[in-house]
């Protein structure tokens, strides 16, 4: 039987895994359209944003999926505020990712 996944609130300790993990997703998406093509300078990009966003942040959520001690997928979500609907909150999934070993 495979070793269970578990899904925790992303820390500062885990920034470098999850920056891996969505490199892989921005190669993954540049290999099947040409709209996107990463910038040289990206893994640098996704770390800053990364920093910005973990451990705690009002307008994202980040969320890692562990197996052990490793981080094996990442899921973000950009939070945006509603001012005049109900619910107030607006929740948009920008980045999913899984190592293709633990699909």
């Amino acid at each position: 039987m495979a070793d269970e996944v578990k899904i925790r609130k992303a820390r500062l300790e885990d920034i470098d895994s999850i920056a891996d993990l969505m490199y892989r997703l921005k190669k993954l998406n540049e290999e099947f359209d040409t709209n996107f093509e990463v910038s040289a300078n990206a893994r640098e990009r996704i770390v800053s944003g990364l920093k910005e966003s973990v451990p705690d942040s009002k307008s994202c959520l980040l969320l890692v999926g562990t197996v052990g001690h490793k981080v094996v997928s990442v899921i973000k979500a950009d939070l945006r505020e509603r001012k005049f609907y109900d619910p107030p909150i607006d929740v948009r999934i920008t980045d999913f990712y899984i190592l293709p070993e633990e699909r």
